[in-house]
């Protein structure tokens, strides 16, 4: 049960996010792994897993890089992790609320938001129905390491729909107790 349906709604958020930016950087990318003008782990580990870097690109609103499971990439992937950094100004809960407007605008159910307050972090889950399957996406902001926009970190499952609810307590769980890596753009 692979597939790569989140693509064109991750297209679709960046779109809308870089709409946003003054900066007129021309967007780069690698379906590859980490293009030079990303700094990023190669390697993450979450969730009892390891993910490889598969896809990266960088615009004038930020940087985003895509993590896969040994044998999945870009165009086939049941389990996935993103890694951005959103250019400012924005913070954590407006990223959070944009997200979920527009997940909730492309049909996702059982989206919720959450905080930590103590952080300045914000997120949200959901869940977009597939045919006979549901991909369950979780997402986390925080302010970026020196104040200056947001990083935020992406779980992304593809799963049976009869699974939906264990594996988002399960991952839910886990996923607010991880530290969101670093991510950032070199110059």
């Amino acid at each position: 049960m692979k597939h790569h349906y989140l693509a064109s709604f991750l297209i679709a958020s960046a779109a809308i996010l870089s709409s946003c930016s003054t900066n007129s950087t021309p967007t780069k990318e690698s379906y590859t792994g980490i293009i030079p003008e990303i700094r990023a782990p190669q390697t993450i580990r979450l969730v009892g897993e390891s993910y490889i870097a598969g896809y990266s690109a960088i615009s004038g609103n930020g940087a985003i890089v895509e993590y896969f499971r040994q044998g999945d990439g870009p165009k086939n992937w049941t389990k996935l992790i993103g890694l951005r950094t959103i250019n400012p100004p924005t913070n954590p809960e407006k990223e959070a609320r944009a997200l979920a407007s527009l997940a909730q605008s492309k049909g996702a159910v059982g989206g919720q938001g959450f905080s930590k307050k103590e952080t300045g972090e914000a997120g949200v889950y959901f869940s977009m129905p597939k045919s006979g399957a549901s991909e369950f996406n979780i997402f986390r902001y925080a302010p970026q390491t020196g104040g200056h926009g947001v990083k935020s970190l992406q779980y992304a499952e593809v799963m049976p729909k009869s699974d939906t609810h264990s594996v988002r307590q399960k991952a839910t769980n886990l996923f607010l107790t991880v530290k969101i890596p670093e991510i950032g753009q070199t110059n």
